[in-house]
């Protein structure tokens, strides 16, 4: 069961949005495969209901379907952290050990100040998963029923009731809250130091709300700071060839615009 309990303002009011019980308006949801994995995205969890494999939520637009199955949805949000691969497993490993905790490290997908972490399976076989970054508080209100509240940016809020036959205890849940955030700040210096400027523009202007997962402002970069960065190094001397080229091609080109456009993109897409 995923139903939304609560919204202010207008979010997740909109009547096409009604009943609020997610699973039986899923063939009313609007299927929205174009929204995935955007940073607005609170919480996915796995369903079947013919092509509409995955519910979510967005933070802006609200409750909608995807065709995508929620493994799929984890993989490709995961890829980003590639290259990290070996730094964020020993990174998971050690704040377990450090927290006390026994088992395997559940999986977890930090991004500077975006990150997700799973909870219990649901009816659909798959994990669902919730974004940290927007939470601001979880509780269990009955036997596998989970309450959470998320916060948005912009200080409205809604609260959703979960259920899951696998859901974990209040303790474990406290647990995986503690370790989501834990890993998350300890990737911060790596993730700051690789992508440099071309990302802290874009990640660490994003205001969190004040809870659990509220990473320590003394780790964004000040405006002062230096940051090296190779990519933008090289960057830099590539376009000092091209932009002779562009010129002589067309001298009415606009050069500092076009740069500035292929930097915009280049920094998203990173």
């Amino acid at each position: 069961m995923l139903k939304i309990e609560k919204a202010d303002g207008t979010l997740l009011t909109v009547a096409s949005f009604r009943p609020r019980d997610l699973e039986k308006a899923a063939a009313t949801l609007p299927l929205r495969d174009n929204l995935l994995v955007m940073p607005t995205m609170v919480l996915i969890m796995p369903f079947t209901d013919q092509a509409r494999r995955t519910i979510a939520i967005d933070a802006e637009f609200g409750p909608y379907a995807t065709s995508m199955a929620t493994r799929a949805i984890t993989r490709k949000m995961g890829m980003r952290m590639t290259p990290f691969h070996a730094e964020l497993d020993e990174t998971r490993r050690r704040v377990y050990a450090e927290m006390g905790l026994h088992g395997k490290p559940p999986r977890i997908i930090p991004y500077f100040l975006l990150f997700y972490f799973p909870l219990g399976r649901s009816e659909a076989g798959d994990y669902i998963w919730i974004a940290g970054n927007y939470l601001k508080d979880l509780t269990i209100v009955g036997p596998h029923v989970a309450r959470i509240q998320f916060q948005t940016e912009t200080d409205a809020g809604f609260t959703v009731t979960l259920s899951s036959p696998t859901l974990p205890n209040a303790r474990r849940l406290s647990e995986l809250e503690a370790f989501a955030a834990a890993v998350t700040r300890e990737m911060q210096p790596l993730l700051r130091q690789t992508y440099g400027t071309l990302c802290s523009g874009a990640q660490f202007s994003r205001t969190l709300p004040d809870n659990y997962a509220h990473l320590d402002p003394r780790g964004d970069p000040s405006p002062t700071t230096v940051v090296i960065n190779q990519y933008q190094e090289e960057f830099e001397h590539l376009w000092q060839a091209l932009a002779v080229l562009l010129k002589a091609e067309d001298p009415a080109i606009d050069l500092a615009e076009l740069k500035a456009q292929l930097l915009e993109r280049w920094r998203h897409y990173q």
